[in-house]
């Protein structure tokens, strides 16, 4: 444990497996794993999976998945209802928020709010 964050290392002979458990919100579990060739610079990660209930549509599950793989200042927002929409590349997280909040209101579905502001949990 690091704080509040289950984390694991795991080696089995050729590679090191680095991992974190993040939840994110209620019913969203990120798994994030880097693997590492001891004794060489290989590196690949770190590599992120997210896991959610299984009332959240695969649409859903699929756009968390490729948000957390975007570059930049980025936002992820999130209705009750599930619709979603995210921001990346922005200047700032202020600008990533803003406009994850005005595509997800676009949907006309209430109750839009950032649940993700880069790769970190919305307060």
């Amino acid at each position: 444990m690091q704080g509040n964050r289950p984390s694991y290392s795991y080696a089995d002979g050729k590679f090191r497996r680095v991992g974190s458990l993040d939840l994110y919100a209620p019913g969203v579990l990120l798994v994030t794993v880097d693997i590492l060739e001891p004794g060489t610079t290989h590196h690949w990660g770190p590599n992120h999976h997210v896991l959610v209930k299984s009332t959240l549509s695969e649409k859903t599950m699929g756009a968390f998945t490729r948000y957390l793989n975007k570059p930049g200042q980025k936002a992820f927002a999130l209705t009750p209802g599930g619709m979603w929409a995210y921001q990346f590349g922005s200047s700032s997280t202020e600008k990533a928020t803003r406009g994850a909040l005005q595509t997800c209101e676009k949907s006309g579905k209430p109750g839009c709010r950032i649940i993700l502001i880069n790769d970190d949990a919305a307060d």
